[in-house]
Parts: structure tokens; C-alpha cells; sequence
């Protein structure tokens, strides 16, 4: 045993005991740091990878990826097939002061007062020419509006101001034809708006979208408030609902969704990898010219970490799925709207900075949807009966299926539930209705009207309604 002591190691000194620790210690931190690292290389590549096959599939498909693409996408008409040059000279003829009109709150069989026939007529005087050609009208039905799209988010879009002002116009012109009993001026004008409005039919913005609605909206209004007071003939009815039927187009969103998506789709890879473009292209602060302050360039740590390529990598998935629901026809779209409210509430939970940004200005568009073609298929509904009540009369149908097949094919169906417009004769007149955004038949309950106090779920229990109490 003595022999074999002087083989034994020394004795373990404190020194030495804490240089081995340390360096023990010191190497599991850095396989930690190496292991994280090397995770999140992991993760960072495999979003890049998702952001790079979304952008190669939505290529693929021959659609836009960024705004430059959009604009390309967008194509041009030649000058003598664009009835955009009919419009914009027409807006040459507004005054450059032109505001929206405002409307006083009247009931569509309501009268108007002394003040507010004065106040019409001064404004459809100062806009007598510009009113003029809108109803001469061009032949031309494309239309390509003078927009460069390539300056995505900050794209200059003056026409939709002044398309939106001139239904407004029309609007007021209409009211006074009707009050004094001009039953062809009026239909000269509702008919006038829809054409306007038709110009928008093919721009890729959601904005764009949203203007083509208010227009026809303005349409249905007066022609609500013209068969409210005078009758029509055979062939003004017939124009009236070629011109509705052309507004009836489903899946009105999905050109603006792929724009929406080109645009800020690439700007969300601008935070990423381009901070000074993506600041060059941000309005400034009070008037300060954008891209004033430099901002230096993300560094490899930042590209490293990928916070807003898996922001983009969301995004990206969501629009795929907004655009899925878009095409599809109500009340199908209705019914799968809650998949968007769902990608709307994860964006915010799951701290995508972009996205739930972005998202939440696109909810509810299929119920947009769906009640923007409840409103042309009532009015088509009720256009075939003012039509048979010409050659019954002045009598109204007992039900919807004495229309068919003299005066409409079928009935149309409701685009909430899908199935047949709902009509109700009244004291005088009828309602024809759809259940609306509720999915209630509220016996044709109309909707209350603008400013009115309502809470929580009572503000949408109502029914999308034309009535007629003539």
C-alpha cells in the first residue's frame, strides 16, 4: 500500500477546485448561449423559408407580391377606351372647394321643407355643369383612373374624393327632381351615379371598394325615395334594374384584399430587413418631410432574432385565408366570417406587431359584403314588382313567386341565410327584406336611423330593407 501511494493525485486545493468549476460553469454557458443560438437560427430560417414559399406561390399565381408589382398588375387602357378621361375632365368642371353634401334626416316619403329644397338647389346650381355631363354619360364602360400604385400606402388617390362628392351631387339633384315631380331627371340622375361608380369596379384598393359602395348606396336611396313618390314606366324600370344588376357583384373585396397584401406585406419586410426605406415612405410628424431623421440599417442580430419576418410569415398566412373567404359566395362567406375574427384576435394575442395592425381593418368585410348584395337584390325584387303593378292595376303580388318567371327568373335568395328575399304587403305599399347581419327575421324591421342610441347587440337587429308606401 505504501508503494502505491506515491501514484495517488495530490490532494484537490481550493484554487484549483474553483478553476475547474468555473470552467465547467463557463461551458455550459456558452453551450446554452450555442444552443439558443443555434434555435433560434433554427426558427429565424424556418419563417424566412415560410415568408419566401407564400411569396413564391402567390407569384405563381400571377398576383401581385409588392407595390411596384401591384402597379404592373394594374394594367393601362389605352386612352380612347378609358372612360376615366370622361370623369376626370368632368372634375375639372367641380369646384376645387367642392365638400361632401349633407343630407338632413328625411324619411323617403317625407317632404322637403322650404329651408332644405333652397339649400339643394344652391348646391346643384354651383355644380350645374359638372352634373350636366354626368348624366350625358360616356360609352365607355373600363376604366383606368391616373393612380400609380407602385407608391403604395401613400398612392395619391384625389378621384375617389370627387367620384364620392359627385354621387352626393347626384344624389341632391335627384331629391329635387322628385319633389317636383321630374320622374325621368330623377332616374337621368340615380342612373348617372351608377355608372360613375361602375368606374371603380375593376381599381385594386380596398378603399376604392368601399367608395363603389357609398356610390351605389346613394343610388338606392334616391331610387327608394323616387318610388316612394311618383311611378315609372315600363322602360325606366327595365334601365333601373340593369343598372342595379350590374352593381350586384359578390366577392367585391377580393382585388382589394390582394392589394391590401402586396402593400403591406412588403412593408412588414421593410421593418425587417429595410428600415430606412420603410421610414422614407412614412408620413413625417406636423408637416416634417418624410424620411427626414436617418435610421441606421438592422444589424445582423436583428435579422438574427426575425421578429417581423415571423410577423410577416403570419400576415401572409392570414391573407391567404381572408382571400379564401372573399370568393366564397354568401351566405357561405358570412358563415366562415368568424375564421377572420379569429386571425384578427390571435395577430394582437400573439404579438404580431404588423398584423394586428393591419387585420383588424379588414374585419367584417363579408358581412360588408353580404349587405351590399342584399341591398341590389331587394331593389331588383322591387323593381319587378313596380313593374307588375303597371299591368295589374296599381295592385301589388301577394307573394314573391307571382313575379316568376314574367318578371325575374326566380327570387333572389338571401345572401345571410340563402334562402328567398323575404316581402310583406303593408297598410300601403309592401316591404321586401333581408334577416341582415343578425340572422333574425325582424318582420322587416328597418334600420334605425343615423346617430340613434343603441346598445351592444341592438344595433344590429334590423333588417336590410326596401320599402315602398305608394
Amino acid at each position: 500500500m505504501k508503494a502505491m501511494s506515491k501514484f495517488a493525485p495530490p490532494p484537490l486545493s481550493w484554487n484549483r477546485l474553483r478553476a475547474r468549476v468555473l470552467f465547467f460553469g463557463v461551458t455550459l454557458v456558452v453551450l446554452a448561449v450555442l444552443a439558443v443560438i443555434v434555435s433560434l437560427g433554427a426558427i429565424r430560417w424556418r419563417w424566412h423559408r415560410d415568408v419566401k414559399e407564400q411569396l413564391a406561390s402567390i407569384k405563381a399565381q400571377g398576383l401581385p407580391t409588392t407595390a411596384e408589382e401591384l402597379e404592373v398588375w394594374h394594367k393601362p387602357l389605352a386612352e380612347g377606351n378609358n372612360a376615366a378621361i370622361f370623369y376626370e375632365e368632368l372634375f375639372e368642371l367641380m369646384p376645387t372647394n367642392t365638400l361632401p353634401v349633407r343630407f338632413a334626416s328625411l324619411r323617403r316619403n317625407e317632404p322637403l321643407t322650404e329651408v332644405v329644397s333652397n339649400q339643394l338647389r344652391a348646391v346643384v346650381g354651383r355644380h350645374s355643369n359638372s352634373l350636366r355631363q354626368a348624366r350625358s354619360g360616356t360609352p365607355l364602360t373600363s376604366a383606368r383612373y391616373a393612380v400609380d400604385l407602385s407608391e403604395g400606402v401613400n398612392a395619391r388617390l384625389p378621384h375617389l374624393t370627387r367620384l364620392k362628392a359627385l354621387a352626393q351631387l347626384l344624389r341632391a339633384e335627384a331629391m329635387l327632381d322628385i319633389a317636383e315631380g321630374r320622374s325621368g331627371a330623377a332616374v337621368e340622375a340615380i342612373l348617372a351615379t351608377h355608372r360613375a361608380a361602375r368606374t371603380l369596379d375593376e381599381e385594386p384598393l380596398l378603399m376604392s371598394a368601399l367608395v363603389v359602395l357609398a356610390m351605389d348606396a346613394n343610388g338606392f336611396i334616391s331610387l327608394e325615395r323616387l318610388l316612394n313618390h311618383l311611378a315609372l314606366d315600363h322602360n325606366q324600370l327595365a334601365q333601373l334594374s340593369h343598372a342595379a344588376a350590374l352593381t350586384d357583384r359578390t366577392n367585391r373585396f377580393v382585388k382589394g384584399l390582394i392589394s391590401e397584401r402586396a402593400m403591406h406585406g412588403e412593408i412588414i419586410g421593410m421593418a425587417q430587413y429595410d428600415l430606412a426605406k420603410l421610414q422614407s415612405i412614412a408620413p413625417g410628424d406636423e408637416g416634417e418631410e418624410a424620411g427626414s431623421t436617418p435610421t441606421p440599417q438592422p444589424g445582423w442580430g436583428w435579422n438574427l432574432i426575425g421578429i417581423f419576418e415571423r410577423d410577416r410569415a403570419f400576415y401572409l398566412r392570414a391573407m391567404a385565408t381572408n382571400l379564401h373567404i372573399a370568393k366564397l359566395p354568401p351566405p357561405e362567406s358570412v358563415q366562415a366570417a368568424k375564421f377572420a375574427e379569429e386571425l384578427n384576435a390571435k395577430a394582437g394575442s400573439g404579438y404580431y406587431i404588423f398584423s394586428s395592425l393591419f387585420l383588424p381593418a379588414l374585419a367584417r368585410l363579408e358581412l360588408r359584403d353580404a349587405e351590399a348584395s342584399a341591398r341590389v337584390r331587394t331593389t331588383l325584387v322591387t323593381l319587378a314588382i313596380e313593374d307588375w303593378r303597371i299591368s295589374h292595376g296599381g295592385q301589388t303580388p301577394d307573394s314573391l313567386s307571382e313575379l316568376t318567371p314574367a318578371y325575374m327568373k326566380s327570387v333572389p335568395a338571401d345572401p345571410f341565410d340563402g334562402n328567398p328575399l323575404r316581402y310583406k304587403k303593408l297598410p300601403q305599399g309592401y316591404v321586401v327584406y333581408s334577416i341582415g347581419r343578425d340572422k333574425r327575421d325582424d318582420g322587416g324591421k328597418e334600420q334605425p336611423p343615423r346617430g340613434t342610441k343603441l346598445k351592444g347587440a341592438e344595433r344590429f337587429q334590423y333588417d336590410i330593407t326596401f320599402v315602398v308606401e305608394r
